[in-house]
């Protein structure tokens, strides 16, 4: 059996700007927009298995597959 772990640190950081408006006495909008910045993301990865072999280089993510655009809506219900 080859079970393999990996470990990596890393830092997200999600700046966002929020609008929210009333739209009676006991419902508001809340829209957002931001965006996702990661860092620490290792693009090479190496290991050895629980046998102690060394496993080669792969390549799994890129700090590129995760840094992107984002945007909430939330509706909120009550007594405001």
């Amino acid at each position: 059996m080859n079970n393999t772990g990996v470990n990596d640190n890393v830092f997200v950081l999600l700046p966002q700007a929020e609008l929210e408006m009333n739209l009676s006495r006991w419902f508001k909008i809340n829209l957002g927009i931001g965006y996702r910045i990661v860092t620490g993301i290792n693009e090479i990865y190496s290991g050895t298995s629980c046998s102690g072999i060394f496993i080669e280089k792969t390549t799994f993510f890129n700090q590129k597959d995760f840094n992107s655009l984002t945007g909430t809506i939330s509706f909120l219900f009550g007594g405001f």
